[in-house]
């Protein structure tokens, strides 16, 4: 049964939360027909983009034409109330008043990709761009659908172009670094991102990304050279992370590479040890996404130096704190390394469940399942995301009613402390309930580490219990606790 809360802003940013209860453990044969159609319903929704039209983001007022300025004006109108196809008509009757007028030639565009007509839609938005190419904003989403339907080198084209007229645009210059990295094509990123250094030679991610660039190459030497300048100008917890974590993944400097990620797990497992619920902090939310990114950085590289055992701690401790695809292929990797490969099974498969696994992901599942097959004649493990942050507690409602809390989890054996954000006011006290729970979680050094997770807790009539649902750390928003 989906639910979905209504959109709210805040901050210039809009948040809103969809929630799946699944009443059901099975799908008859008789319910399969159904079953595809929510599934692909379910798809299809996920799949949708929401556009968001800003008064400024196309240049609105650069035609002398007052009709023309009317027709442009009723489009965004429309617009904002989703009439697409009313609002491409007033932005085409903008444009027979003045064919050169360079907003509505854009949002007529964006109105035609939206609709599904992508190849129409782009060659408009690439004319608006000719009529008026200083408008910074408009070039991103234009890029960002080319790269979605394959055209990457025209995404680099209109990069290239911005730079161009506006050298000093730094969203075009981490784009195109972006876009090239993605296609592997270093040497070209190298070439502009040595022009970078020197024009913004005081800007740590440009030399942190020349570093990168260099490791990818196999430039070993200049690499460690660009890194170590960078970690002179800027010595902070996610620059050495990130320098270490492109030494390991390029197997280079591996010793400086656990150097950098030692300290940065250090300072990120210090700032956690002063999180409080009761004076929490925006930033706070973040840090279980930067604690399990710093884990894995430092389990790969113990991986990479042949530590199976000390890699497999951190990077097990990081796959429980946050299930993110890249974190389960390494802690594969190091299963099978120390011959557990049933462990690999069940953490493959799991990344392979959310859909965002790599081609490697599957092949190395592919090749440890055939081995174990041929071993020992067992089946494939199954392995659900879900069932990881799903955690079973006895009726604490007859009726169905919803809640949000935060745990502040802690080590040694610590309970955790629970606080009730919002919802049925029935489970304020399930606090305690909660608190109770044996979370699966691990602390892979003696500091005083706190972990903070989001959690929903549902109780339905037809279950036998209520279910507590940790929050995915990278979905999590911020809400200031009443009296906090």
């Amino acid at each position: 049964m989906p639910t979905i809360t209504p959109p709210t802003p805040s901050n210039g940013v809009l948040h809103f939360e969809r929630r799946l209860t699944i009443k059901g453990r099975e799908v008859t044969p008789a319910q399969l027909n159904s079953y595809r159609k929510f599934n692909k319903a379910i798809t299809d929704d996920e799949t949708t983009f929401i556009t968001l039209r800003a008064e400024d983001f196309a240049s609105a007022e650069t035609s002398d034409n007052s009709e023309a300025r009317e027709f442009y004006k009723q489009g965004g109108e429309a617009w904002r109330r989703n009439d697409l196809p009313q609002a491409a008509i007033f932005y085409q009757k903008a444009l027979e008043k003045d064919p050169k007028f360079a907003g509505p030639m854009y949002w007529l565009g964006a109105a035609h990709v939206a609709m599904g007509e992508a190849n129409r839609g782009i060659e408009e938005m690439k004319k608006s761009i000719s009529l008026d190419p200083t408008q910074v904003n408009n070039y991103d989403y234009l890029c960002s659908t080319l790269v979605r339907h394959h055209r990457e080198n025209e995404a680099l084209d209109l990069w290239k172009q911005l730079l161009k007229i506006n050298p000093d645009a730094s969203q075009a210059l981490e784009n195109e670094v972006r876009l090239l990295f993605s296609l592997e094509r270093y040497s070209e990123a190298i070439s502009e991102l040595e022009a970078a250094v020197l024009r913004y030679p005081d800007v740590p991610r440009i030399g942190l990304e020349l570093g990168q660039a260099y490791a990818y190459t196999g430039n070993s030497e200049k690499s460690i050279a660009a890194f170590e300048k960078v970690v002179e100008a800027d010595s902070s917890a996610l620059t050495l992370n990130n320098v270490a974590y492109a030494l390991a993944d390029n197997n280079i400097h591996l010793d400086d590479a656990l150097k950098y990620a030692q300290k940065a797990v250090a300072g990120i497992e210090e700032k956690t040890a002063d999180i409080s619920l009761d004076d929490l902090l925006p930033d706070d939310i973040h840090t279980p996404d930067v604690l399990a990114a710093y884990w894995d950085t430092l389990g790969w590289i113990h991986f990479r130096l042949g530590h199976f055992e000390m890699a497999e701690k951190y990077l097990h401790a990081a796959w429980l704190t946050n299930q993110a695809s890249t974190i389960g292929d390494h802690l594969g990797q190091a299963y099978e390394k120390l011959d557990r490969k049933h462990d690999a099974m069940v953490v493959y498969s799991a990344v392979l469940s959310a859909g965002h696994a790599s081609a490697e992901t599957k092949a190395r599942l592919d090749a440890v399942r055939s081995n174990d097959r041929r071993a020992s004649g067992g089946s494939v493990p199954e392995s659900s995301l879900q069932d990881m942050r799903t955690y079973k507690l006895g009726r604490l409602s007859k009726t169905h009613t919803t809640a949000e809390f935060y745990v502040l989890m802690k080590p040694a054996g610590k309970p955790p402390d629970v606080k009730f954000i919002s919802g049925s006011e029935d489970l304020r006290t399930a606090t305690k309930a909660i608190g109770a729970l044996k979370f699966n979680v691990l602390f892979p050094d003696p500091a005083e580490t706190q972990i903070l997770r989001r959690g929903i807790l549902d109780c339905e009539p037809e279950l036998p219990g209520c279910v507590f649902v940790l929050i995915p750390p990278s979905s999590v928003q911020f809400t200031k606790l009443p009296g906090s």
